[in-house]
């Protein structure tokens, strides 16, 4: 009976410590972020997940296309493999910031391992001389440790208050009309120029934001890369 009162108590403390102490605190960065975001007056696009030699490219040629500058947050693998890309991205003026480097789950691996897969991609990006304070984990999750590196690193927890869903979507006209329905002034919006298996193809994106730029009401001004 004493072992399985220890276990339990173990499990909680763990579950405390690894779920419920790192949500409260994304809670309260989430909360401080998006009201500097809603006072900003600026539109910010984000995109995750990339780079894509495909869809990153024409995403790249849609934004120089309106002069619209845009954050990327990118997988560390990705930008090794398409650095040419990266390169562009920074010639361009967009802002390149921390994904991880394998895109994992930080509440279905080992704590230290979405710690480690953090601290990789910020590796390769510093190797191209690209150093900044923004960072946005995978599925927007924190554990015990990465909580800490956020912490210890001081970088600034990225989230978002439009979430596209585009992985999800079939139709880039939906995609792009919904769009033009909520997006505005004060808002940070969740898109992907990259795609992992089992989600839609990349080309929804992009095509919904054709859809989008090619009648959009905000001034070019009024888009900006994370600051």
């Amino acid at each position: 009976m004493i072992y399985l009162i220890i276990i339990t108590l173990v499990m909680l403390l763990f579950l405390v410590l690894n779920f419920i102490i790192p949500h409260i605190a994304k809670t309260l960065w989430k909360r401080r972020f998006l009201n500097r975001v809603q006072k900003s007056g600026k539109i910010f696009l984000t995109f995750d997940d990339g780079p894509d030699p495909i869809n990153t490219l024409r995403i790249l040629d849609l934004l120089k296309k309106y002069n619209i500058k845009a954050t990327f947050f990118v997988i560390g693998e990705n930008a090794l493999n398409y650095n040419e890309l990266i390169g562009r991205m920074v010639a361009e003026e967009h802002k390149i910031c921390l994904h991880g480097n394998n895109h994992l789950h930080p509440w279905k691996v080992f704590p230290w391992q979405a710690m480690y897969d953090l601290n990789r991609c910020k590796k390769i990006l510093i190797s191209y001389g690209i150093r900044n304070k923004y960072a946005r984990p995978p599925f927007g999750k924190l554990n015990i440790f990465t909580m800490f590196y956020f912490w210890f690193s001081h970088l600034i927890f990225v989230h978002w208050n439009i979430d596209s869903l585009d992985y999800k979507r079939t139709d880039s006209k939906q995609l792009g009309e919904w769009l033009k329905q909520r997006i505005e002034v004060g808002k940070i919006i969740l898109l992907h120029d990259g795609r992992r298996a089992g989600t839609s193809a990349g080309e929804i994106t992009v095509e919904g934001l054709k859809i989008f730029f090619n009648d959009c009401r905000f001034d070019s001004q009024v888009f900006s890369a994370l600051p």
